[in-house]
This record gives C-alpha cells, structure tokens and sequence, in this order.
C-alpha cells in the first residue's frame, strides 16, 4: 500500500488473505463469517494484544489465525493504522518475539505476516518497524527452512526498501541483499519468485545507487521466469529493474551489457520491448566509450531483426532505439566505431514492404550520412557516405522518392536526399581530387 490509503503501487504489496500463501494446514475463513468480529471492530483490547500480549498465545489457533487475517487482511478492517504509536510499538514488540520462535513454525509464520502487512503501510509504521530492529528479523527468517517463512520476510522486506531511500539503506547496511539473491534457485516457488522480483525493484530503484553485479544473474533468471500471469509480475518489476540500473553511472552499467543482449532476442515481445527502451537510456544519456561498449557488445544485429518484427508496435519501439543508437554514436567528434555496421541492413531495408520500417530506414541513413567534426576538417571525407554509396542506399533513396506509392516515405526521402546527396557529390568530388594527385 502506498502513502495513500487504499492505494496500491509497485512499491508496497500488501498480503491478501485470499492468497495461496498460507501456513501449511490452515484455512481462510471469511470475514462475514468470523463471529467475533463486532468484538474486534467495536475494542481492540477485547483480546488481550494491547493490555497482556501473551495472553494471545493461549487463545486457540484457529481464533488466532481469523484475528490476525481479520485485523490485516481487510480493507475495511485494517484497524492497525488507527492504532495509537504507543500501543503499536508494544504490538509490534510482541510480534517480533515471535520471528525468533524457530521450535513455532506457526507463531514465527504468524509474526511474518503480520510485520509484513505492517511495513506495507504508512511511513511512520515502516520507520517504527525498523527502529526496532525489523530489518534484523526479516534477515534472519531468510534463512528459514518453511518457504512460506522466507517469502514473507523477502516480501516485507521489499515493503520497507520501497518505502524511502532512508528505509532502502537499512535493508542495505543489515546486508541483506545477498540472502535475498540466494532465494534464487531452481526449487524457488513461481509465488517466490514474483516477490523476490518486487523486492530487488526496491532495493535497485533507490538512490544512490548501489554495486550491482551480484544481481545480473538474478535479473536474467527472473527475466526469462516460465511466469504465465497476464500482470507478467516476475519479468515487470525484474525489467524495471534493468533499466533503472541502465540509467546509472558507468559503474553501474558494467556487466549489464550481455543480460541486455539476452532480453533483446528474446522471444517474448514485452521483454523485448523494455529491452528496446533500456538501450535508448544507455545511449541517449551515455558517454563515447558507453556507446562504444554496446556496438562492440553486437547489438547491431539484434536490433535490426526486432526492427522487422511482426508487430507493428515492436517495430516502432525498435525503431527509435535504431535512431537512438545511431544518434547517440554520431554526436561524437568521431563517430563511433562500428557504426557503419548499420548501414548495409538498414540500405537493404529500404525495399520493404512495410512503410514504418522503411521510414525509421530512411531516418537512419541521414542521420549516418551527417558529416562528423573530424569529416568537416579540410582534407577528409564523409567515409560513411562513401559504404552508403557502395550499398546502393542514395540510388534506393533516389528510387523512393520518385517512385515510392507511399506519399509519406516519398515526403521523407525527398527531404533527406538533397543533403545525403550533396555529401556525396563532396565524396566524388575528393576522390576525383585524389586521383589527379596520383597522375
């Protein structure tokens, strides 16, 4: 839940009493059917939690189970929040006791759940729970042997990292990333899974940012999960995370480049597209030796086979991280090496039958044709210009200007060929030049 009542975000999740997640030998009971229930609305110490908390312990399961359910599970009955700091604190005492009860697996479930419903609430609840040593706890049930011990607390703990980055930093000083990342493996549940991906998305978002290599695997893993909810919940979060480190420091960035290039062949279209956009931020916002980094890492390749997707709405995407790309490599005194890669492709391109290709094409090769710093000086060339030629990309242009049946891709190409032809009319002119020189 969000600093908003009743408003969820990525940041917060708050346990659903619905859910699946449940201690093994337990049932749900439906609220209207708990039959205290006027009891719990109408005083909260009616059950001994505020006055004498070990009084709870002596109440039977089943009550214990439809109390904490009722009192955390609901939005119509998630009474906590109108609980007074004080008697939350006390409440919140009582209930860490309980993470440390290993011999009660029940009890510590119960604790789980309950902290990790609290930290999905306001801020003040967060920052109460960690002053008294929460993160600790959460830490400590990672290495529990129940699953659903260990799911609660990651889940909890993704809650309090996605509260603030004060909140993020002590998930991080307690050192807990690494246990996290060790929920990680081939026996992890698909509910493990969606939670641990949550999770990271919080850590990672915060700023400044942290050492990142640990987590490639774990991203990659949690990319390529067999998740088959519409939601995608276990790829969404993992993505985000990709890219919120793409937008970091160069540090940052190191060891990113080849989950990257995964993501990017995939076959799935979402992760493709997240993929697209998290190289656009890599180059729009990086320096030469970034570029660089990603056109010797062979992204050409890939990027030109998403171009001529089946779907329209991958093909733009993949288009403008085209553009993005030769874009990002051309701002340069000297355009980035390898660049010319683009050229080929992109020129045979320009014989599609699919219009929006054919444009993002046309786009491209301008952009390439653009003389660098280095090409103005006297004495150069446009060397780019020079293998457009050579792969028949100005006679391609020519033809589609005049004969193209689509009025938009006649405008555009019509539009570009008076500058990429005046470049290479500067080319013939420099090799004619040249040729004198030798004779």
């Amino acid at each position: 839940m969000g600093k908003k009542k009743g408003k969820k975000t990525m940041s917060k999740k708050m346990m659903d009493p619905a859910q699946e997640l449940q201690q093994p030998g337990t049932t749900y009971t439906d609220p209207e059917e708990v039959d205290f229930m006027p009891a719990v609305e109408q005083d909260f110490q009616k059950l001994g939690i505020a006055t004498d908390p070990e009084e709870f312990w002596h109440l039977p399961k089943e009550v214990r189970w439809k109390y904490i359910r009722l009192l955390f599970g609901s939005e119509r009955t998630r009474s906590i929040e109108s609980r007074p700091s004080a008697e939350l604190r006390e409440f919140f005492s009582f209930y860490a006791k309980s993470l440390f009860m290993d011999d009660c697996p029940d009890h510590q479930f119960e604790g789980a759940w309950t902290l990790a419903n609290i930290v999905s609430g306001p801020s003040e609840y967060v920052e109460l729970a960690v002053d008294l040593g929460a993160v600790t706890c959460l830490k400590r049930l990672l290495s529990s042997p129940s699953d659903d011990v260990r799911e609660l607390a990651v889940l909890a703990l993704g809650n309090i990292a996605g509260d603030s980055d004060i909140h993020r930093d002590a998930v991080l000083r307690e050192e807990a990333l690494d246990p996290l990342l060790k929920q990680l493996h081939e026996h992890a549940r698909l509910s493990m899974l969606r939670v641990l991906s949550f999770t990271l998305f919080n850590i990672f978002r915060g700023k400044p940012q942290i050492n990142v290599p640990p987590a490639f695997q774990a991203l990659n893993i949690l990319v390529f999960s067999e998740d088959t909810h519409p939601m995608l919940d276990v790829q969404i979060p993992a993505l985000c995370t990709v890219r919120k480190i793409a937008r970091g420091d160069d540090s940052q960035r190191k060891g990113l480049l080849p989950c990257l290039w995964t993501l990017l062949v995939s076959d799935n279209e979402t992760i493709q597209r997240e993929a697209c956009r998290t190289i656009s931020d890599i180059v729009t916002a990086g320096n030469e030796d970034q570029n660089q980094a990603l056109i010797r890492a062979g992204f050409i390749e890939p990027l030109i086979y998403v171009l001529t997707a089946d779907s329209d709405g991958l093909r733009k995407v993949a288009g403008q991280t085209v553009l993005d790309v030769i874009s990002g490599g051309c701002r340069f005194r000297n355009k980035v090496k390898g660049l010319e890669g683009f050229i080929k492709p992109l020129s045979d391109l320009l014989m599609s039958e699919e219009s929006v290709i054919v444009e993002f094409c046309l786009d491209g090769l301008a952009l390439l044709c653009q003389p660098s710093d280095e090409e103005k000086r006297p004495g150069a060339y446009n060397f780019f210009a020079r293998l457009i030629d050579e792969a028949l990309g100005f006679d391609r242009i020519d033809h589609l200007q005049k004969k193209s049946n689509d009025e938009n891709i006649r405008e555009k190409a019509s539009k570009i060929w008076l500058p990429m032809y005046a470049e290479a009319l500067k080319l013939y002119i420099y090799f004619e030049e040249m040729a004198d020189l030798c004779f």
